[in-house]
């Protein structure tokens, strides 16, 4: 299986409702919870309160995201793909959108790959990992 067999396989499951491809994603940053640095762990709990709970609006997901940009941005990191903990809160930062376009979706899930790709190194055990997830999250659904 391939990085884009597994973002395939997350988009036909989603079957196009956003909300449960950033419930996958948010489920998946759990392989990555080590990396995220601090403004990136609050951020995820407001997006679990919005994407899971249902207990927060849109308000507290918008204000999560700008707090992760300002911490990129004051360690001139908001392009650094080296680190892994930037990277882990760019990984992050794809869950804090509540506003999306079909397309936007498949490309948010795509980056939110990348992310998890340069921190791994190791492509098929983050496949791997990712799948169980995946299929895990699948099984309760259903």
């Amino acid at each position: 299986m391939t990085i884009d067999d597994l973002i395939d396989e997350v988009i036909d499951f989603a079957s196009g409702k956003h909300e449960k491809c950033m419930v996958i994603m948010i489920n998946c940053i759990t392989l990555i919870s080590d990396k995220v640095p601090e403004v990136g762990e609050r951020a995820l709990e407001v997006a679990v309160k919005f994407w899971i709970e249902e207990s927060a609006d849109s308000t507290a997901l918008d204000k999560a995201r700008v707090q992760c940009w300002d911490y990129l941005n004051a360690y001139s990191a908001s392009t650094n793909i080296k680190d892994a903990k930037y990277c882990a809160l760019r990984a992050v930062i794809c869950v804090l959108y509540a506003d999306f376009k079909g397309e936007d979706t498949d490309e948010t899930l795509e980056f939110f790959m990348k992310m998890f790709e340069l921190i791994y190194k190791d492509t098929d055990k983050m496949i791997n990992e990712l799948l169980l997830i995946i299929e895990g999250f699948k099984t309760q659904i259903n």
